[in-house]
């Protein structure tokens, strides 16, 4: 979502089949790379604290801050 116009910018739908093993991050990185390949200059990503997710940010989006939602208990 954009934090200014408040408007999702993409989505992507992955089922089991399409990947094997977990889905969050071949479809996080999957949709990075499309809104990315579009121009788009991406500051921050807000996701869970999975792993995955965190790790592949590092290594292929260096340059983009990764946090953890906030979650009620």
């Amino acid at each position: 979502m954009d934090i200014i116009t408040y408007r999702v910018l993409d989505f992507i739908v992955l089922q089991k089949g399409m990947v094997s093993g977990e889905l969050e991050k071949p479809a996080c990185q999957s949709l990075l790379n499309r809104l990315v390949s579009k121009g788009l200059n991406i500051d921050f990503f807000l996701s869970d604290r999975h792993c995955g997710i965190r790790k592949m940010l590092q290594i292929a989006f260096p340059n983009i801050t990764h946090e953890f939602r906030f979650q009620k208990l």
